[in-house]
């Protein structure tokens, strides 16, 4: 007697006319049925040649025993198929058993559901007059509304994972079929995937002027999820919280081109947080006015993007005789974000670009006026978030050190007529 168990590979240890060979189907299935229920199906069937067969193995199956991975819809209607297995007569060419699913979890880490049930599918590779042939096939389903990802273990990458283990069995043998000198039962790890879900883009928050070692605009900003445009099913729930987003910014600044030669400011738009590198980087969830601080925000805001003048250059233009009218700088804030299954920044879809300004007006007080003190207002704008009331903002050549007064030209002779 030959028995052909699915999708495993077995190596038989003795010379006899028994042996065991092995098959796995991919079962393309519109799922309308409950659990161990049946249902007709159209499939390819996938023989794998174990050790004692010649039929080469057509196609390449997708599935071993050390990981079963799959590219899956995220929600379906229907759980979605994983694989399906029968064990079956060599030399009849009739079914034998289609087997169990045991050993796995109701959910998964990441909350995927699992079930498990029967499904009809095509003959196997023999002679054969059945024409129903019942497979035990194990569903999962994909409940997650964000990109949280498990580990994985190929280079299946920038496509969220979960992780489950299940075995299969036959239920009459207790996974062991003494006429053909099978061994069993045959435990399998499955890896389903999804495509990687991006914001398309985000709204922009004013969250009002902040004045510590400069004046800035605080901005905080919203991550908007799929809403059914641009060929992406809508997502209105996605939770995009724990990702991280960071900025790239060319940008001009005019009131260097009137009064060139100051010592550039952090080409960050968040002084403090970085400790004065960029371009800066936040956690979406997070909103932080300091540099190893932070607080839970709303979800899928992050903050605060700081977008404004450090002190010293406010007192330094004024010196220059640029700020009246007043001067700015524009820069072109490009946004990237980085999910847990990601290993390199990625594009908004469509790619995101903030316009960031942020303005200096006034002028430095007649003398007598010994400390060079300033007066005048601080503009910021970010994205489509609006250009703000000016804020009050003064200076005085104390903001600057020695080295940007030695620097600067205007600073050394600041307040001359």
């Amino acid at each position: 007697m030959l028995y052909l168990r699915a999708a495993v590979a077995l190596a038989v240890g003795q010379v006899t006319p028994m042996h065991c060979v092995c098959a796995v189907i991919a079962l393309a299935i519109a799922i309308t049925f409950p659990r161990m229920a049946y249902a007709q199906t159209n499939a390819i069937h996938v023989f794998i040649a174990p050790v004692g067969e010649t039929t080469p193995a057509t196609p390449v199956p997708t599935c071993t025993q050390a990981s079963c991975q799959k590219l899956v819809p995220r929600y379906p209607k229907s759980p979605t198929y994983m694989l399906g297995i029968l064990e079956y007569n060599t030399v009849t060419c009739m079914e034998n058993t289609p087997g169990q699913w045991a050993g796995f979890p109701s959910t998964t880490k990441n909350n995927g559901e699992i079930s498990t049930g029967f499904a009809s599918g095509p003959p196997p590779p023999c002679p054969t007059s059945q024409k129903i042939w019942t497979y035990a096939v194990i569903y999962f389903n994909w409940t997650l509304h964000n990109n949280h990802s498990m580990p994985s273990p190929s280079l299946v990458v920038s496509f969220p994972m979960d992780q489950f283990p299940a075995t299969w069995t036959d239920p009459n043998t207790f996974g062991y079929t003494q006429s053909c000198f099978c061994t069993g039962p045959y435990p399998y790890t499955f890896n389903p995937y999804v495509a990687v879900v991006r914001p398309i883009d985000e709204t922009q928050d004013f969250k009002g002027f902040r004045a510590i070692n400069g004046v800035y605009g605080r901005w905080m900003a919203t991550l908007m999820p799929p809403d059914g445009s641009n060929g992406i099913p809508a997502d209105p729930t996605f939770d995009f919280n724990g990702e991280v987003v960071k900025e790239e910014l060319p940008g001009s600044n005019n009131c260097d081109s009137m009064a060139p030669g100051l010592p550039p400011p952090d080409q960050s738009t968040t002084p403090g947080v970085n400790g004065g590198a960029g371009p800066a980087s936040w956690i979406v969830g997070q909103l932080s006015e300091t540099r190893g601080t932070s607080m839970p925000g709303p979800k899928n805001a992050y903050g605060f993007d700081f977008v404004g003048w450090d002190k010293c250059p406010i007192e330094a233009y004024r010196c220059a005789k640029v700020t009246e009218p007043s001067c700015g700088t524009v820069l072109m804030q490009k946004m990237q974000i980085k999910s847990p299954a990601d290993q390199v920044f990625a594009d908004y879809i469509p790619p995101k670009t903030n316009i960031l300004m942020a303005t200096i007006s006034g002028r430095i007080i007649p003398p007598p006026n010994p400390n060079k003190a300033g007066t005048g207002y601080i503009q910021s704008y970010r994205g489509n978030g609006g250009l703000h009331p000016p804020f009050a903002a003064d200076s005085n050549i104390k903001f600057c050190t020695d080295w940007q007064i030695a620097k600067f030209k205007p600073l050394l002779h600041c307040g001359a007529p």
